[in-house]
């Protein structure tokens, strides 16, 4: 005669299993748990309204990418705020002479010399969000303000919206 099951150990298993699901889902849902980052800091002159964490970084059109932290750290001392923005590079997106980013120390102090720099892009002019875009100007200067030292430090250049803006506040209009 076949043995009744007791309804306490199926009710044990079924959440059991329900439970082994959904840590599942959250752990490797994402598919960022084995995704391997390099996180960069940078340093904007301007306002970086518009930017928000997970905006693209984007390189020569490239989605190289994302924006993981944005503060805003204020000093009541000497009256200055600083906004670090820390990016997060994936480097299997970007080789350089033919190599993977396998040392991006020293591969992104030499792109930094040739003129490498961050600026400000929108993303969207519709809703008014930015991103960040990484491109060579070479005849911009370095500016590394040294304020963040648990990451490189990529100078930023100001963006082309910024200059305008600047260029009409400028202007003598009554």
């Amino acid at each position: 005669m076949a043995k009744q099951v007791s309804k306490t150990v199926i009710g044990v298993f079924v959440i059991s299993s329900i439970a082994m699901l959904v840590a599942g889902v959250i752990i490797f849902g994402g598919g960022n748990m084995f995704k391997k980052t390099i996180k960069y800091v940078m340093f904007f002159e301007d306002s970086v309204k518009g930017l928000s964490v997970g905006a693209p970084v984007i390189w020569h059109g490239v989605e190289v990418g994302s924006v993981s932290s944005i503060v805003l750290k204020a000093n009541p001392k000497s009256v200055t705020i600083d906004v670090p923005v820390v990016i997060e590079v994936d480097p299997n997106r970007i080789e350089i002479e033919g190599q993977r980013f396998n040392n991006p120390g020293e591969a992104m102090k030499l792109l930094i010399a040739k003129g490498l720099r961050a600026r400000l892009a929108f993303q969207s002019f519709v809703t008014g969000s930015s991103m960040i875009e990484i491109e060579f100007f070479p005849d911009t200067p370095v500016r590394l303000t040294g304020l963040d030292n648990r990451y490189p430090e990529i100078p930023t250049a100001r963006s082309p919206m910024d200059k305008l803006a600047q260029k009409l506040e400028d202007l003598p209009i009554e």
